[in-house]
């Protein structure tokens, strides 16, 4: 079955682990919703993609759920964003500006390449990942690191 997977950018570059095309991969997710669905939005084509999950590499899900599988898909997803909020600093994204752009690899770096075609003030919002795997399930356990290095370890069930 395939499971598409937003991986936020902020995650990526805080201590995520590089991955690429053809990886088999151990996430904990939880399930996307409106708003992941709306940021990732609209894509080149027409077509809404299907966001299911939401990693979760800092174990901040209350139910975490693991997903194992092969990465078929990589795409890094960018959009303009406004300040709607002076005084704290708050932006927003500007629906309907969303870019994907196909990757090979995703890594900590891929942030600070804005697509060549795009507007000034795009910022990557996180990959849109494709992944190949059996049905995602409860994990026997998530735990992530006190020091704050790596990402969260998922045990399965057997």
């Amino acid at each position: 079955m395939r499971s598409a997977v937003f991986y936020e950018s902020w995650e990526m570059e805080c201590c995520g682990d590089a991955f690429a095309v053809g990886d088999q991969v151990s996430w904990s997710v939880t399930p996307a919703d409106e708003m992941t669905r709306a940021r990732v939005g609209e894509l080149p084509g027409g077509a809404a993609p299907a966001v299911e999950w939401l990693h979760d590499g800092h174990g901040q899900a209350t139910e975490p759920i693991a997903l194992a599988g092969t990465v078929r898909r990589i795409q890094a997803i960018w959009a303009r964003s406004e300040l709607v909020d002076a005084s704290s600093r708050v932006y927003e994204v500007v629906l309907g500006s969303q870019i994907a752009v196909d990757l090979t690899r995703a890594n900590r770096t891929d942030a600070e390449k804005a697509p060549a075609d795009s507007h000034d003030d795009v910022a990557m919002l996180g990959y849109l990942v494709s992944v190949h795997s059996a049905a995602p399930r409860r994990p026997a356990r998530v735990s992530v690191p006190r020091n704050g290095s790596g990402g969260v370890a998922v045990d399965f069930v057997p």
